[in-house]
């Protein structure tokens, strides 16, 4: 494990991270788009997922700038605890690597 960590830089976690974050910010603006048309929208796992990922900030982002979700608790609190554990993962990487 010491030796993957290793291999990666900080600019190659920076570069996953923006990445990660504009995906999550554009599933959002999709489900809102889905949601509003009454289509099948995408799976609130999804989002916690990518939140735990790294996508959190680009999720967050999308919650209040397309107010989706905003007042759904059991969608905030989850996502709350994915994007506390994605900051720790963080912390924890970039610490190893630099």
């Amino acid at each position: 494990m010491d030796t993957l960590i290793q291999l990666i830089t900080a600019h190659q976690v920076i570069a996953y991270f923006v990445i990660a974050n504009l995906i999550g910010l554009t599933l959002m603006a999709f489900d809102k788009i889905f949601a509003k048309a009454k289509l099948p929208r995408i799976p609130e796992k999804t989002f916690y997922i990518l939140g735990f990922l790294g996508g959190f900030l680009g999720i967050w982002i999308g919650v209040f700038t397309f107010r989706h979700k905003t007042q759904k608790d059991a969608f905030l609190g989850p996502l709350g605890l994915a994007t506390l554990l994605s900051i720790l993962a963080l912390i924890f990487l970039f610490k190893r690597i630099l």
